[in-house]
C-alpha cells in the first residue's frame, strides 16, 4: 500500500497534527494540501536516522518484530506500539486483514535499514532522557526551556548541554512537546516548552498559575515520569491505578473522559462540572456512579497540576499548612531592630574608603570608563557590578597599590581602614534571621553576625522574606563586621524543607562577630 494514494482517504486536520509533530518547519494550514503534508512527511523519513531518532525503543523493536514476521506483532500488549507507529505514518492499517498492520510501500526498505542500523545502548539512553523531559512538560504543561534542561541535567545525571541540545534536536521529543518563544517579564525573550496536547489551555494554565501557584515540587521519581510517559496517569499510584482501571471498565468511549480528567488535574479545576459532564454521557445516563465519582477525587488529590507548579493538590494543601506554621514562626521570632547598623558618622566613612576602593579599580582596569564612584551618591549596585567583582577578586594586589598611589590623599586611619578590605569575603549567603542589634548571614559552616551601613537591614528586607538569599561582601569596620551595603538578591520562593534547613543551620552554627 502507497501512503500517496490513501492520502485522499485522510482528513485534513488529522494530517497536519502529524504534519506539525514530525517536522521542525512546517506552513500554514490554509497554504498547504494535504498531499503536500505527505510528501514532507516521507521526506523527513528518507533519511534513516530520523526514523530512528521519532521512535522509542519499544516502536524500534516492535518494527523489527514486524519485519521479521513474528506473529506475536498481533499481540494486545503491543497495542500502545501499533496506536502511535500508525499515527507517526510507519504504519497503516491493513486492507487484507482487519485490525492487521502494514507498512508503506514508500518506507519499507528505509525502516528496514533503521532498524538495522539502531545503536540500541544509545536508543535506551534517549528513551530515558526522553521519558523525562516529556513526562515533566506533560505534568506542568508548559515550561521554560532551559529551567527544563536545568532540571533534566540534575535528575537524569547528564552534562546541561546534552540535555539542551536534546531538547532543540531530537525529533521524538519534539513530536510531543512544542517549543516556541515568548517574552517572559523580568526574564526578556525565553524558548517555550509546551506538551503539545496542551496548546489550547495554554492561556487558562498562566492564569491558574498566577492564581495558585506555589514552590515547585519534584515528588516524582524517575520511575514515575517513565510510566507517565506511557499510560496516560501514573499508575504507580495505587489510587491513581485504582481509578484507571474502572475508569476502563466503564461502558464508554474512554479516551475523552481521560483527556477531560487529565485537562482539569493540570489546571487543578473544580470537579463538580467534570463529574456532571461525565454523567451527560448517555451511555452512562442510568449507571451508578458514586464509587467511580470517589476514586475520580481521591486520585485526582494525588495528580500533580502544572498549576501548582508540579504539586499535587495534597501536597498544596500541606504546602499552604506549613507555610502558615513558618509565617506565624518568623513572627514569634521577630524582633524590630534597634542600633543594627553603624552610626552616621562611621557609615560616611566607610563609603567614602570603600568608593575610593572601587574607583580606583575602575582606573586600574577600565572597566566601566565613563561611570564615576568616589564622593558619589545614588548609585545604582546593579550599574557598577561588574567593577564591584573585580575590586573583590583583585583585591590582594588592588589594596597595596591602592595605598602606594594614594590617589584620594587619604590619612593614614584612612589607608589603615583600607587595608582591612584585604580580609573581607564576597560570597553568596542566606541571610537567616533579624536581631535586634545584627543581621545573622549564614553560609557553609558559620553564621556571621553583621551590621548595616545607614539603616538596620530589616528596613531593607521584611522579616517575612526570610530566609533571603544574597550575594554581598562582608568586612571588618572598625572591629565591627559589615556588609558593604550593596546586596544583590534573588526573586525567588524557598520551599518549607529550604526554610526548617536555615533555621535548623542558624541554632546548631557558631556566631562570629569578626572574620
Amino acid at each position: 500500500m502507497k501512503v500517496l494514494e490513501e492520502v485522499k482517504y485522510f482528513r485534513k486536520d488529522a494530517i497536519y497534527e502529524q504534519y506539525t509533530k514530525i517536522l521542525f518547519q512546517w506552513k500554514d494550514y490554509d497554504k498547504i494540501t494535504r498531499q503536500k503534508m505527505i510528501e514532507g512527511i516521507l521526506d523527513v523519513y528518507q533519511d534513516y536516522h530520523n526514523i530512528i531518532d521519532i521512535c522509542m525503543t519499544r516502536e524500534l523493536k516492535f518494527l523489527k518484530m514486524y519485519l521479521e514476521k513474528n506473529p506475536h506483532y498481533k499481540d494486545k500488549k503491543y497495542e500502545w506500539e501499533r496506536n502511535i507507529l500508525k499515527k507517526k505514518f510507519l504504519l497503516t492499517p491493513s486492507h487484507k486483514e482487519f485490525n492487521d498492520i502494514e507498512i508503506y510501500e514508500e518506507l519499507y526498505d528505509n525502516i528496514k535499514l533503521a532498524v538495522s542500523k539502531v545503536n540500541w545502548k544509545e536508543a535506551k539512553e534517549k528513551d530515558r532522557i526522553n521519558e523525562f523531559l516529556v513526562s515533566y512538560c506533560k505534568v506542568q504543561g508548559s515550561c521554560l526551556a532551559y529551567a527544563l534542561a536545568q532540571i533534566g541535567s540534575q535528575m537524569l545525571d547528564v552534562d546541561e548541554t546534552t540535555i539542551t541540545q536534546h531538547i532543540f534536536r531530537n525529533r521524538l521529543f519534539r513530536y510531543y512537546v512544542w517549543l516556541y518563544d515568548e517574552e517572559i517579564e523580568g526574564l526578556g525573550e525565553q524558548t517555550i516548552a509546551s506538551y503539545d496536547d496542551y496548546w489550547d489551555v495554554l492561556e487558562e494554565l498562566k492564569v491558574a498559575r498566577k492564581e495558585q501557584g506555589g514552590a515547585a515540587s519534584f515528588s516524582l521519581s524517575l520511575k514515575d515520569y517513565q510510566t507517565l510517559f506511557y499510560n496516560d496517569f501514573n499508575i504507580n499510584n495505587p489510587k491513581i491505578k485504582k481509578f484507571y482501571r474502572t475508569l476502563l471498565e466503564l461502558p464508554c468511549y474512554h479516551l475523552p473522559v481521560i483527556q477531560r480528567v487529565q485537562e482539569y488535574a493540570l489546571l487543578n479545576k473544580e470537579r463538580d462540572s467534570l463529574k456532571e459532564s461525565i454523567a451527560r454521557i448517555p451511555i452512562l445516563k442510568n449507571y451508578d456512579l458514586t464509587e467511580f465519582f470517589k476514586e475520580l477525587e481521591e486520585a485526582m488529590d494525588e495528580m500533580p497540576s502544572g498549576a501548582l507548579n508540579g504539586m499535587t493538590p495534597k501536597e498544596a494543601i500541606a504546602y499552604k499548612q506549613e507555610e502558615q506554621r513558618i509565617e506565624e514562626e518568623k513572627q514569634k521570632n521577630y524582633t524590630p531592630q534597634q542600633n543594627a547598623c553603624l552610626n552616621q558618622k562611621d557609615a560616611k566613612l566607610f563609603y567614602k574608603i570603600y568608593f575610593a576602593l572601587l574607583d580606583y579599580t575602575n582606573q586600574l582596569y577600565k572597566i566601566e570608563p565613563h561611570v564615576k564612584i568616589y564622593q558619589q551618591t545614588g548609585i545604582n549596585p546593579y550599574q557598577i557590578a561588574d567593577i564591584v567583582d573585580k575590586f573583590w577578586e583583585e583585591k590582594e594586589k588592588i589594596i597595596p597599590q591602592f595605598e602606594k598611589d594614594n590617589l584620594y590623599k587619604f590619612h593614614q586611619e584612612e589607608l589603615q581602614l583600607a587595608k582591612e578590605f584585604k580580609k573581607g569575603i564576597r560570597d553568596f549567603f542566606m541571610i537567616a534571621r533579624f536581631e535586634k542589634e545584627y543581621t545573622a548571614f549564614l553560609t557553609g559552616d558559620r553564621v556571621y553576625m553583621v551590621k548595616g551601613i545607614n539603616a538596620n537591614l530589616d528596613e531593607i528586607i521584611s522579616y517575612q522574606d526570610l530566609p533571603a538569599p544574597v550575594v554581598t561582601s562582608l568586612v571588618s569596620f572598625k572591629n565591627t563586621l559589615v556588609y558593604d551595603g550593596m546586596l544583590y538578591t534573588y526573586p525567588i520562593q524557598l520551599g518549607g524543607g529550604i526554610v526548617k534547613q536555615v533555621e535548623k543551620d542558624y541554632n546548631a552554627l557558631m556566631k562570629y562577630y569578626h572574620l
